[in-house]
């Protein structure tokens, strides 16, 4: 089964987006059209773009395509401000219900050089099935997938009803909290939330 390579893609937002997220619609458009990208999600604080592609080749094909790519460039000038970074994961399990929760947590994880590998994304499963298990109708289940431009990053995508019930869950669940413990002590971790909204193919 092929697995599909999700972009995820930050900004800061401009002010002319923060006023109006329609600004971004063009570029949305733009990628419709492109071969290989299946969907969009944008989130309006920061300003998240993530994509997902067929394969991370459909994604290196338009982004070498000297006539369509700066087409992409030129529609997103309006709504961003500037690119804070760029990453893509290939997540080997459905992950859909995670965005299409009314929050969404994005968290990347850097491994230490000394930290077993293997041994750390088996306890970040284990938090993840932990966080399900102990609150089954707050969480959208995602998942654990590791990025493509690094070797010893991770990424985790979990969603929740809302940031306040997340937190709630979070502070609630004494095994997760000693599980986040010890995974800090092997690994930096950046996690965001986002309200994110779905533009599918027309």
């Amino acid at each position: 089964m092929t697995v599909p390579a999700v972009e995820i893609a930050t900004f800061t937002a401009s002010e002319a987006y923060k006023k109006d997220p329609t600004v971004i619609l063009p570029a949305l458009k733009l990628l419709q059209g492109i071969s290989g990208c299946i969907r969009h999600i944008q989130d309006s604080s920061l300003l998240y773009l993530v994509i997902f592609w067929e394969t991370l080749d459909h994604h290196l094909v338009y982004m070498n395509d000297k006539e369509e790519y700066p087409k992409l460039d030129v529609a997103l000038q309006l709504a961003i401000e500037k690119p804070l970074g760029l990453y893509h994961v290939r997540f080997p399990m459905d992950i859909q219900p995670a965005f299409d929760a009314p929050v969404t947590e994005i968290a990347q994880w850097t491994v230490s050089e000394g930290a077993d590998l293997s041994a750390f994304q088996g306890k970040v499963k284990t938090l993840i099935n932990l966080f399900h298990s102990g609150a089954p109708s707050e969480v959208f289940l995602g998942g654990l997938g590791e990025v493509v431009e690094g070797e010893r990053k991770l990424s985790v995508i979990i969603g929740w009803h809302s940031l306040e019930r997340f937190n709630t869950v979070v502070s609630s669940n004494q095994p997760c909290l000693e599980l986040i413990t010890e995974l800090r002590k092997l690994g930096e971790p950046e996690l965001k939330h986002a309200s994110l909204h779905k533009y599918n193919k027309v």
